[in-house]
């Protein structure tokens, strides 16, 4: 089942993420699609906040990848930008994903495949003509 949340402003953010939160347990894989300018790292940073991650929380994009301490989970977030990979059939992602993960891929339709997780939540964002965003949120289970 698809939910749509409309982002109009800013701090239109903290209600999708509240709803968000409860879905989140170790071992979650959260997609975000969307066109660049978007808000998809505005989005995990959003919930990196909820998770309790004081940390400053950029966008991987040359890095590809960035963890941060989930003390609260006693685990820890995998924060991941596909955006400058290419049909990447693997450059060690499943083997950072764990039990101990939520681990949130912005662009994951440039991976070949994604890895296998307990959740999957995707996000699919979209810019509307008044410029808010539309977050499409589908949730699925292993």
């Amino acid at each position: 089942m698809k939910t749509t949340f409309t982002i109009r402003r800013i701090e239109d953010l903290q209600p999708f993420v509240r709803t968000l939160l409860p879905l989140l347990t170790l071992g979650t894989l959260v997609t975000l699609s969307g066109p660049l300018g978007v808000g998809k790292t505005t989005v995990v940073q959003a919930i990196a906040k909820q998770l309790g991650i004081q940390s400053r929380i950029i966008s991987p994009t040359f890095t590809i990848m960035k963890t941060y301490p989930l003390p609260r989970f006693n685990g820890r977030l995998l924060h991941v930008d596909a955006y400058r990979l290419e049909n990447s059939p693997s450059f060690g992602l499943e083997d950072e994903m764990g039990d101990d993960t939520i681990t949130m891929i912005e662009w994951p339709e440039k991976l070949m495949t994604l890895p296998s997780a307990k959740h999957t939540i995707r996000l699919i964002m979209k810019l509307t003509k008044e410029d808010h965003r539309l977050i499409e949120m589908e949730v699925f289970h292993s």
